[in-house]
């Protein structure tokens, strides 16, 4: 199958009034691992259960990214135009932050949608849970994909890395040409995408592209259903017959980082994840 040409290839909004600003605040999203700091230390967790930190983790990589682009403000605002506005966190609403007139309460002019990703994740589908339908981004939206690891591997306090940072719209457009005519499929792939929505919806509104039949080898819910009984196999097979653990096993390494391939999500050079990351 190929790409639907109808699906725009990646582009900056060189038309937008605030331009100049985008870049800025591209140039600081990129920053943003940097300066994180978490004062959240995990132990305990079985290798393979280090990926469920992704949603607790969500909550702290939002707080921490708009409290660093608001401490870096001369970064994407030094002459001051933008002065009257301040990046806030929106949660449970689409986008993650937005750059919002503090006067009104009401202006917006950007929004950033955030994912966190397990920088050792076997996943290798190009969607980043990211479901929101194209009307719902502005040209000039981000989609950021954070790249994270415990500082000790299996243990520690959460390092940032370097994040994937791409158009919301460009990402919703090319996931859904992908779900429809790249990968091998003989199921039904129409995606019922969701009328009368606008950048910057309500909480309530409902902004998902949904596939009419989501029973493929690479739909969400088979990935997650083999993640489960990946997980249960392995809970058996530490604790051994009659259930318990057997008295001469060895913890189990880590498994070996995966090789990256380049994002399959097509995007401009430089904007490729690091290479040291999981599959997307």
């Amino acid at each position: 199958m190929r790409a639907d040409p109808a699906v725009p290839g990646a582009r900056d909004p060189s038309s937008w009034e605030h331009y100049a600003l985008w870049r800025r605040v591209c140039r600081a999203v990129s920053s943003v691992p940097d300066r994180f700091s978490s004062p959240t230390r995990i132990e305990g967790l079985l290798v393979q259960d280090i990926f469920t930190l992704n949603a607790p983790l969500a909550a702290t990589i939002e707080e921490q990214v708009v409290e660093t682009l608001n401490r870096m403000r001369s970064v994407w605002d030094p002459d001051g135009a933008y002065e009257t506005f301040a990046f806030e966190r929106q949660s449970q609403t689409f986008p993650d932050v937005v750059l919002r007139q503090i006067r009104n309460g009401r202006d917006i002019l950007m929004g950033i949608e955030l994912k966190g990703w397990y920088l050792l994740a076997s996943e290798g589908v190009p969607t980043y849970r990211f479901t929101a339908t194209a009307a719902a981004c502005n040209p000039w939206d981000l989609l950021v994909v954070v790249p994270w690891v415990l500082a000790d591997v299996l243990s520690g306090s959460p390092v940032l890395h370097p994040p994937f940072v791409e158009s919301a719209r460009y990402c919703a457009e090319r996931r859904n040409d992908y779900w429809k005519n790249l990968r091998t499929a003989s199921a039904d792939t129409t995606i019922h995408v969701p009328e009368g929505i606008r950048p910057y919806p309500a909480k309530s509104d409902p902004i998902s592209d949904k596939p009419a039949q989501d029973a493929g080898r690479d739909s969400p819910s088979a990935i997650g259903a083999r993640r489960s009984g990946c997980v249960r196999g392995l809970r058996r097979r530490r604790r051994g017959p009659g259930g318990a653990a057997p008295r001469s096993a060895s913890p189990r390494a880590a498994p070996s980082p995966p090789r990256s391939p380049r994002s399959s999500v097509p995007g401009r050079p430089g904007r490729s994840p690091p290479r040291s990351g999981g599959r997307r």
